[in-house]
């Protein structure tokens, strides 16, 4: 009884699962791109990032992967009624949402413009 899955163990998930979805998409095509040299915004983003390419891509490739970790958990804790693990992943893709936003700010800061 203590384990049940009460109605915010159901509902989270319909929220962040396409929120990891999102980042998924996002930061995974952005690596793709970085990693296959195509020109164009995204291709050439870690210009603006002042990194190499084979980091640009690391790193977006392994915040698509976490975020993907993230789905399948949440997946498989809602199918096996586990609420004590969801409630944990849930607290733990908040973590993992500040540290895309400090990330992001992190990398943003070091952009020095023309003039």
């Amino acid at each position: 009884m203590a384990d049940e899955l009460r109605l915010y163990h159901k509902l989270l998930p319909f929220v962040f699962i396409p929120i990891c979805f999102l980042i998924v998409s996002n930061w995974g095509f952005i690596g793709y791109v970085t990693f296959t040299q195509r020109p164009g915004f995204h291709g050439d983003l870690y210009y603006y990032y002042q990194l190499t390419r084979p980091q640009f891509y690391i790193y977006n490739f392994s915040v698509a992967a976490i975020a993907m970790v993230f789905v399948v958990c949440q997946l498989l804790y809602l199918l096996k009624d586990n609420s004590k693990k969801l409630t944990k992943t849930f607290w733990y893709f908040g973590v993992f949402l500040a540290f895309i936003i400090l990330s992001e700010f992190y990398l943003a800061s070091g952009f020095v413009g023309k003039g």
